[in-house]
């Protein structure tokens, strides 16, 4: 296994980047934005005027004309169909969809990397790193993906270490206190208290 492919694995690891997220579809009317599929069957629906699908689990061999309607017109959904000159999402709901970077695409993507703060979802940028992973062996630009990965996973064990860290605060600060016994003695007011008390008594 060479330093490259750990390094892609490493990186993936650390966002729990398993599989890729859901494929990209679009409008066959429309060639521009992109949709995760439910988005994309809502938008289906809107360009020819139907009401929401009842049913949009229902297999396609069940489905009357009238619901078939709902996915004439929707293409996509293959993994290796959807090149893309940056980061995919949703146009809809803003999920991340699958995408291959085209060598523009990686050129901006590596820019906006490196002039830009990491995000908050781990998911997201090792799934945008592992993209750029696909260069060729001598492209000279591997050498900014490997100092970018690198980065990313010190990024990323700094973030699960103050969550670490946090979640032990919280539970040292909610553990629950024994009871002193009055064996132990009491201080302040109790205290105060208990002497003015035996003062009287006496």
């Amino acid at each position: 296994m060479n330093q490259w492919y750990e390094l892609r694995t490493a990186v993936c690891m650390a966002g729990s980047v398993n599989e890729n997220p859901e494929s990209q579809y679009w409008l066959m009317s429309d060639a521009g934005p992109s949709y995760c599929w439910d988005c994309a069957v809502k938008a289906r629906a809107e360009e020819i005027g139907l009401g929401p699908l009842l049913d949009p689990e229902k297999p396609s061999y069940l489905r009357t004309e009238y619901e078939e309607e709902y996915f004439r017109g929707i293409d996509g959904g293959t993994w290796y169909s959807a090149q893309s000159d940056g980061a995919s999402h949703c146009f809809t709901c803003g999920k991340m969809l699958h995408y291959w970077l085209t060598d523009y695409g990686i050129d901006e993507e590596l820019i906006a990397f490196e002039e830009n703060e990491f995000g908050e979802s781990l998911y997201e940028i090792a799934y945008g790193i592992d993209r750029l992973f696909e260069l060729v062996d001598d492209d000279p630009r591997r050498s900014r993906v490997r100092a970018l990965a690198e980065n990313f996973l010190l990024h990323a064990r700094k973030g699960n270490a103050d969550s670490a860290g946090d979640q032990h605060a919280a539970s040292a600060t909610a553990r629950p206190q024994p009871p002193r016994s009055d064996s132990e003695g009491n201080s302040g007011e109790d205290a105060g208290a208990d002497a003015s008390a035996e003062g009287r008594n006496a």
